[in-house]
C-alpha cells in the first residue's frame, strides 16, 4: 500500500541544503524545553559549531526528504549513524509543519537503519521526537554528551585558575576518567 510519505524522494545532503538544515535545527532545537534557557548568543554561536562538525563527518547518514516533482524544497531531513555493536545514533530528524503526520520521519528513520530492534540513542530530543521514537517501537536513551562533546575545544587562557585547574584533574584521576584537555605539557608531568 503507497501512502503520502511515498510521493517524496529521500536524498542525500546537498551544500544547498546547509543553510536550511542548520536554521531548522538551531530554531527548533532550541525550543525545546531543555536548552530554552541557553540565551541566544551562546546557543547559536556554540550549536552552530557543533551542527557544522556533525555535517562534516563522513559517517554521518543524513536522509533528506523532498517532493518527487521539486527537489530543492526541503520537507524534511534526519542525520544518523552506525554506533558501537550495530546500534544507531540519531542526532536529529526535522520535518517542516506542513508535511508533518505523513509518515516522513519514520520512512527517514527506517531508510538510515533505525529499527524498532537496534539500541537507539539521541543526542538531541524533544518531545515530539520522543513520541515518534516510541510510536515506532523504538526506545532511545538520551546522550547529549555525545553531541555537546563536539563543541571545539578552546586553549585555556592566562586567567585560568591554576588551584581549580589541579582540582579538576585531580578529581578526574579519582573518577577514573582521563583529563588531557588543555593541560600544558609541563601539567601532564
Amino acid at each position: 500500500m503507497t501512502g503520502v510519505a511515498d510521493s517524496f524522494v529521500l536524498r542525500d545532503i546537498r551544500a544547498n541544503d546547509v543553510a536550511r538544515i542548520l536554521k531548522d535545527w538551531l530554531q527548533s532545537y532550541h525550543r525545546a524545553t531543555e536548552v530554552r534557557k541557553i540565551p541566544n548568543p551562546v546557543w547559536y554561536w556554540w550549536m552552530h559549531k557543533i551542527i557544522e562538525s556533525v555535517m562534516e563527518d563522513p559517517t554521518v547518514l543524513w536522509m533528506v526528504a523532498v517532493p518527487a516533482e521539486q527537489p530543492d524544497l526541503i520537507a524534511g531531513w534526519c542525520c544518523a549513524q552506525q554506533f558501537a555493536g550495530g546500534n544507531m545514533l540519531v542526532h536529529y530528524t526535522y520535518v517542516t509543519r506542513s508535511y508533518r503526520r505523513l509518515g516522513l520521519a519514520s520512512r527517514m528513520l527506517a531508510a538510515a537503519g533505525v529499527a524498532a530492534d537496534v539500541g537507539l540513542m539521541v543526542t538531541a530530543t524533544t518531545f515530539a521526537g520522543v513520541a515518534l521514537l516510541k510510536s515506532r517501537g523504538n526506545e532511545p536513551v538520551w546522550n547529549p554528551f555525545l553531541l555537546m562533546g563536539r563543541a571545539p575545544i578552546l586553549a585555556p587562557t592566562s586567567d585560568v585558575r591554576a588551584d581549580i585547574r589541579k582540582e579538576l584533574r585531580r578529581s578526574a584521576r579519582a573518577s577514573r576518567v582521563g583529563f588531557d584537555i588543555n593541560e600544558t605539557p609541563k601539567e601532564r608531568e
